[in-house]
């Protein structure tokens, strides 16, 4: 009967604890549910369509300090492009940004030194990359250039260490000077133009010359005896390479 009693008196207490841990074991999955509804939405992926010109920094508001993707769709003016390098040069979390179908004119320098950017999409309304947009970008992998881009300028992707796979579309007529100096992790160049692209002797400076340069079926000799690309040793012939990968993400 004293047992009884001893249990019946502890009763209250174990009932509280219980209570107690429940509660806590709730918190914690209201909290963790919190975390998950927060990334499905818009604060790791966040994408913004049809913008007018000068209006970009009202669409987004807030949101980017949240935002690793940024994938924008419109018209963008100077402004606009102001908003952009300062979000990609102040912020790091936002390691993704697509333009792909922004009509925009990016100018020198956009995104020099920024030190999270990991993967741009260009415009594919561009036709040029101009001189030093890239340049120092340490953490740079992925650059989708546009699939009629003509023109890439001094310096463009100087430093970009991390830089490891690029596409020259069949539309690229010139690299400039120092255009990929010192991009030591660059593995693979994929050139779609049959004839090579004008280079100037400086513009494949400080790349090894075992990356891969793949180009079109037939176009071998071409390359070796061009200037800026004749000291690529590792040349091999793709009977794709002229069928245009530069709107994907990623290695192919």
């Amino acid at each position: 009967m004293a047992q009884n009693k001893s249990i019946n008196s502890n009763m209250p207490h174990i009932v509280r604890t219980n209570v107690f841990v429940q509660n806590i074991l709730l918190l914690i999955f209201l909290l963790f549910s919190l975390c998950l509804l927060s990334g499905c939405n818009g604060y790791k992926f966040l994408s913004i369509e049809q913008i007018e010109p000068g209006t970009l920094a009202q669409r987004i508001g807030s949101r980017t300090e949240k935002v690793t993707d940024l994938c924008l769709s419109g018209t963008l003016d100077s402004s606009d492009v102001v908003y952009i390098e300062n979000l990609t040069n102040g912020s790091d979390l936002l390691t993704s940004l697509d333009l792909s179908n922004t009509k925009v004119s990016l100018y020198d320098h956009t995104f020099a030194g920024c030190m999270y950017l990991k993967m741009v999409k260009l415009p594919q309304s561009s036709t040029a990359v101009n001189d030093y947009m890239f340049s120092d970008c340490k953490k740079l992998q992925t650059v989708i250039l546009p699939s009629e881009c003509t023109f890439i300028g001094q310096e463009t992707f100087s430093d970009c260490i991390r830089l490891e796979e690029i596409h020259f579309p069949i539309s690229l007529s010139y690299i400039g000077i120092n255009a990929f100096k010192n991009c030591t992790g660059l593995e693979k160049i994929i050139s779609a133009a049959p004839t090579p692209p004008h280079c100037e002797p400086s513009s494949f400076n400080g790349i090894s010359p075992q990356c891969m340069l793949i180009v079109p079926k037939g176009a071998t000799s071409k390359y070796h005896n061009a200037v800026g690309w004749e000291h690529f040793i590792n040349i091999i012939e793709d009977k794709n390479a002229d069928k245009n990968k530069s709107t994907q993400w990623g290695k192919n």
